[in-house]
């Protein structure tokens, strides 16, 4: 039931995708077609190519991700509630919650429980053997009889213990990761409603997947028409992963191969015909011959430099050479450390661009008061602390009709004062009883006093009132109980973020500003946090506070850019199969782009290299082998093709440039 169409993306796939619902909506233009891709960006991109530059119809054609596909399977069936998806800030909290109870194999890791980043380490790897479906007890097994060689066989042991603690949690709580879904979908294959309607079903453009998304599709192409379009080119060294997964885990389910047509075989496709793949390749044999000629390296100093000189190309191009934006991409193997610069370079020069990846939360003012805020009890009330989140712009200032408040006269009242925080003995106020002896007087300007700027003498009523806004701060905070649930102290931070600071988008669930989407964005990391409470744990406010902290650290602001008509500023993940007429690539340094593999912290290469091995000589042939491999990245021009190709490379201060 399953053909496959290999080639690159550009042109063979994409010509070969059109070509097949061409020829499927022909007769019938409301048959119904599934196309199912692996990215959300993919799925941006197959929509446009059918529907504006093809000109088709998208009447009952769906376009859906491999977990769009998933949620509309088990949502078909209704009835049984669904396991609750939690994200990896629950999950790497569970790891520590189960090795603080001691469960098998978490004595390996309570030694190194103040490791930075240990949690984020060690779900990342048993992340993989969910992946994998690797069941603990066949390798808990080959290890014991010797079948399963590695260097470390008690620290494997302990990994996979912790994991076989992981799904078993999984089991009693009914939680599930996104690739969860996808067994549970494949179970719904055979009755599905949706799927018995579509004329075909067409795979496009993935080149691996997990375990689970693997069963899925044998699942789907085992029982409904399907045809996969999958990037390769055969005896071609940039597609050695690709062709090493093809041939493990596809071309054996296939009933029919072949090569996707040709630019000049389907009448709506453009372009020039593709050179045959040689032998053996580099990364300009990739290339088509227009591109390797414009094909261009500049080397600049630092982030600033790379983003200036893509700037002025840009500029370049849709001025003098009439370039539409959207055919222009800029891409990074990660956009972090480029983002900040790419915005404010970019509109400095006019130049618009869509980019989905939002801000880091952690950079707005408004979230670093807020941490500020939550630090309070546990910092014992900090002077620079308190300050800054009076003085915020976004605090509440309960103010009276006879007295206007000054904040800018705080800071240096509590200077003067010499406050340094409150009393960490008993919790009490401790400095800041100055305030309430200097209310009945006020506080003058000594008469050395040698200020650049000449200091005023704070009435009694302003220093009144800034130690009537701290002692209802103390109050107010000093009332959490020292230990509680997750949704406690969640439930008890939300009302009082909300009584004392404006947070409207809170209460109108608007995101149409900036602002607005900032506000929306700490709500839902404080309700991430408080889904923790199905841990059924009673933690300290410390624990409770440096969870969300962690949380608000490496979350985004939802990007306001994402659908505009621009330059389009991808990573190299979202670049895949993505054509652009000028391509500009940033970073390309040693070790960076292309990336270098880090080996995994919890499971050594070495030892998980001579585990696999033994694991396949070892283990009946169901058992998954890939439970910790490195995830591909596709570097080459297979993925992301172009016209004028532009390479940004940094060069350190001290490097002379090239």
């Amino acid at each position: 039931m399953l053909s496959v169409v290999t080639g690159p993306f550009h042109p063979d796939l994409e010509n070969a995708l059109v070509a097949e619902v061409h020829s499927l909506k022909r007769d019938d233009p409301l048959r119904p077609l599934a196309v199912v891709v692996p990215s959300q960006q993919l799925a941006r991109r197959a929509k446009w190519l059918l529907a504006v530059e093809q000109g088709h119809a998208l009447l009952e054609l769906h376009v859906l991700t491999f977990h769009q596909l998933a949620m509309t399977l088990i949502r078909e069936t209704g009835g049984e509630a669904l396991p609750a998806e939690v994200n990896e800030f629950f999950r790497e909290e569970l790891l520590r919650y189960l090795v603080d109870r001691g469960v098998p194999g978490a004595d390996a890791f309570r030694g190194r429980r103040g490791m930075q980043g240990l949690w984020t380490g060690l779900w990342a790897t048993v992340e993989d053997l969910k992946e994998a479906r690797v069941d603990p007890s066949a390798v808990l097994q080959a290890l014991d009889e010797g079948r399963l060689r590695t260097d470390e066989p008690a620290r494997l042991a302990a990994l996979v213990r912790v994991y076989a603690a992981v799904l078993e949690v999984d089991r009693a709580l009914r939680l599930a990761d996104p690739d969860d879904l996808a067994a549970l979908a494949m179970e719904r294959v055979a009755d599905s409603a949706f799927l018995k309607r579509m004329a075909r079903i067409c795979y496009y453009g993935f080149y691996d997947l997990t375990q689970g998304q693997l069963d899925f599709f044998k699942t789907v192409a085992g029982a409904y028409p399907v045809t996969l379009f999958f990037p390769l080119r055969p005896a071609s060294s940039a597609y050695r992963f690709v062709q090493r997964f093809f041939e493990t885990y596809i071309h054996g389910l296939a009933i029919g191969v072949r090569g996707g047509p040709s630019p000049v075989a389907f009448a709506g496709a453009t372009g020039t015909r593709t050179p045959p793949a040689p032998a053996s390749s580099s990364l300009a044999d990739e290339m088509a011959p227009s591109v390797r000629g414009t094909c261009r390296i500049v080397s600049a100093v630092g982030v600033e430099d790379e983003v200036w000189a893509a700037a002025k190309e840009i500029l370049r191009l849709i001025e003098d050479a009439h370039c539409d934006p959207l055919e222009i991409g800029v891409v990074a193997r990660t956009l972090d450390p480029y983002l900040p610069t790419l915005r404010r370079v970019f509109d400095d020069n006019r130049i618009p661009f869509a980019c989905r990846v939002g801000e880091p939360l952690i950079h707005e003012p408004l979230v670093k008061t807020l941490i500020r805020f939550l630090r309070l009890p546990v910092e014992t009330f900090p002077r620079a602390s308190v300050i800054e989140v009076l003085t915020s712009p976004a605090f509440r200032l309960a103010s009276k009709p006879d007295l206007v408040p000054r904040p800018d006269l705080w800071d240096w009242a509590t200077r003067r004062l010499g406050i340094v925080r409150g009393n960490p003995e008993d919790g009490s106020l401790g400095d800041w009883l100055r305030l309430e002896r200097a209310a009945k007087t006020g506080i003058g300007v000594p008469a050395d006093d040698d200020a650049e700027q000449p200091r005023v003498a704070i009435a009694a009523e302003q220093v009144a009132l800034l130690f009537d806004l701290v002692a209802r701060l103390h109050r107010a905070l000093s009332a959490l109980p020292e230990t509680a649930g997750w949704e406690a102290y969640t439930e008890a931070f939300l009302r009082l973020l909300g009584e004392y600071f404006h947070l409207p988008a809170w209460e109108t669930g608007a995101s149409d500003t900036h602002a607005e989407r900032v506000q929306t964005a700490i709500k839902a990391c404080l309700q991430s946090v408080a889904s923790l409470d199905r841990l059924s744990e009673d933690i300290t406010l410390a624990d409770w506070v440096e969870q969300v902290v962690r949380v608000l650290e490496r979350s985004r602001v939802p990007s306001e850019t994402g659908d505009r008509h621009g330059v389009r500023v991808l990573d190299a993940m979202d670049a895949r199969g993505v054509p652009f007429r000028a391509l500009f690539v940033l970073g390309l340094n040693e070790k960076v782009f292309p990336r270098s593999v880090q080996e995994d912290p919890c499971w050594r290469a070495i030892s998980a290299s001579r585990s696999r091995a033994s694991w396949r000589a070892s283990m009946k042939s169901g058992c998954s082998s890939r439970s910790c491999s490195a995830r591909p990245v596709s570097g080459s021009s297979s993925a992301i093709s172009a016209r004028t190709a532009t390479a940004a490379r940094w060069s350190p201060p001290a490097t002379s440039r090239s």
